[in-house]
């Protein structure tokens, strides 16, 4: 399964940004050509009402049914959950692709470093790796994003309570 993602036009010019990723596209492209340029067996991760469950049994039950439901092609939309809903709303041909969803049994690994709309909510990353390992459940390496990733959220956290620890110390002292 390939993966696209589709990122909001001011995340583009942040400097840790995907924009220049192979498969990135951005929402400023016309519908039309996006429209033109959609192959067939894409679909889109966004947990509309319409989205098919994407459980870890996903991809023998689809072989099971021949494979017709499998998607070929996933289109990640990639920001904030606002930015995405964002995305989504403002690109009408996303909603004439199927969609596809996530109901992970466990809190996102972003949890008390980023603010989740709803605790069943993921960070881009680990939306991929989920959706993957539904998809090819064979796939090699998707735990070693996530171990990569887990990293990074803990470095933030640290920094984070560093942050607090200097500033609380220096507001006590000097106050």
């Amino acid at each position: 399964c390939n993966h696209n993602g589709l990122t909001y036009p001011k995340d583009s010019n942040h400097a840790i940004s995907d924009c220049d990723i192979p498969g990135v596209l951005h929402s400023e492209v016309s519908s039309d050509v996006i429209e033109a340029l959609i192959p067939p067996g894409v679909a889109l991760l966004f947990p509309s009402d319409k989205a098919i469950e994407l459980t870890d049994d996903f991809s023998r039950m689809a072989i099971n049914e021949e494979l017709k439901n499998h998607p070929s092609h996933l289109i990640v939309l990639d920001g904030t959950w606002p930015k995405a809903r964002r995305i989504y709303l403002d690109n009408p041909w996303l909603r004439r692709i199927p969609h596809y969803k996530l109901s992970p049994s466990n809190v996102s690994l972003y949890a008390g470093v980023r603010k989740e709309p709803r605790p069943e909510c993921l960070s881009t990353i680990e939306s991929i790796v989920f959706a993957l390992k539904a998809l090819e459940p064979g796939t090699q390496g998707l735990d070693g994003l996530l171990e990569v990733f887990d990293s990074m959220v803990e470095d933030q956290r640290r920094c984070k309570e560093t942050k607090s620890s200097i500033l609380g110390s220096w507001f006590y002292k000097d106050h």
